[in-house]
């Protein structure tokens, strides 16, 4: 039956992956399909659906199902397929905190840029929007140096009045009033990431915290139902005070010298009517701005590793 899947799915992947305009030579095409197989298959499943045979006996997060063309980790805008390079980095660098490992360690970049491939070919997303015509969102570089006081106390303020406390909680210790209630696009429970470990599935370097923030990781087409409660922020955040005054359902939860501090901070934020009076560059700058602060902000949540964590986890700061 394997056999017969494959054999199919090699004639399906080469018309699919054809027509996304990557021109995957049928030799390159037969080795993604091999090292899928054997190193891909009995978690992800012959037809990646995520229900391969050890799917069921893991711990933490399902298997990603790559039939729905969503993916989570993305250089893309919310409800668009990732870049080629995207999944590639996915396979290489895995995902700290799941049982997806760095495939880098075991496999050369040939075989995963092989298999990124031909993991494309399994949703008709990929064909119906070439690599090529994917766009990116900017990522600029980090600012240099540690974030001083100052920045971290804003990054605070921040992670409190855009709600990010209510999933991943005020410790960053995924312990939110929200975190128990959230669902996937399968709706299975799904945790918040807990910041408090410093390994971040999508990345080590704080421009891949910055990537996750603005693109978000619900990476199914508009209208269906997310793969991940995370939203897109992007220039969601360049917003006004006005859109900050209400600290949302779970504001009594917050202690009292919280509250009062955040809604200090919001009330000496700009105006709407004076954001919307930027120029398109200068509101992109702003948005940079305080997706950094927020960036800074998540990663000093971070508390030092011990034994524990180096046995548990792939430490994304070390090859």
């Amino acid at each position: 039956m394997r056999i017969r899947w494959f054999t199919l799915g090699a004639t399906v992947a080469t018309a699919l992956l054809l027509s996304t305009g990557r021109g995957l030579a049928e030799g390159d095409l037969s080795r993604g399909q091999h090292v899928y197989a054997h190193y891909c298959a009995p978690c992800h499943g012959d037809k990646g659906d995520g229900r391969g045979p050890n799917a069921f006996r893991l711990r933490g997060p399902a298997p990603a199902n790559f039939t729905s063309g969503a993916y989570k980790f993305r250089t893309t805008p919310g409800g668009s397929v990732p870049r080629h390079e995207d999944i590639a980095r996915s396979v290489s660098e895995g995902v700290p905190g799941t049982t997806m490992p760095a495939w880098r360690k075991i496999l050369p970049a040939g075989d995963i840029d092989a298999v990124a491939a031909y993991v494309e070919s399994f949703s008709p997303r990929f064909a119906r929007a070439p690599d090529a015509s994917r766009s990116t969102v900017r990522v600029p570089p980090a600012p240099t140096g540690p974030a001083a006081p100052s920045e971290l106390e804003a990054g605070r303020m921040l992670y409190v009045a855009f709600k990010c406390w209510e999933c991943h909680g005020l410790s960053g210790a995924a312990d939110g009033p929200a975190s128990l209630t959230l669902k996937d696009d399968r709706n299975r429970p799904i945790m918040p990431a807990d910041f408090t470990r410093g390994a971040y599935r999508s990345g080590s370097r704080p421009e891949d915290l910055y990537r996750t923030i603005a693109t978000g990781l619900a990476g199914g087409e508009p209208g269906a139902v997310p793969t991940s409660p995370m939203p897109t922020f992007g220039l969601a955040v360049v917003v006004g005070r006005e859109g900050l005054v209400d600290l949302g359902k779970n504001a009594s939860q917050l202690d009292a010298t919280t509250r009062s501090e955040v809604s200090a901070f919001v009330a000496a934020l700009p105006p709407q009517d004076r954001i919307d009076a930027l120029t398109d560059e200068q509101r992109g700058a702003l948005g940079e701005r305080r997706i950094w602060l927020l960036v800074d902000y998540v990663r000093s949540l971070a508390r030092p590793r011990g034994p524990l964590d180096v046995l548990l986890f792939d430490d994304p700061r070390h090859p």
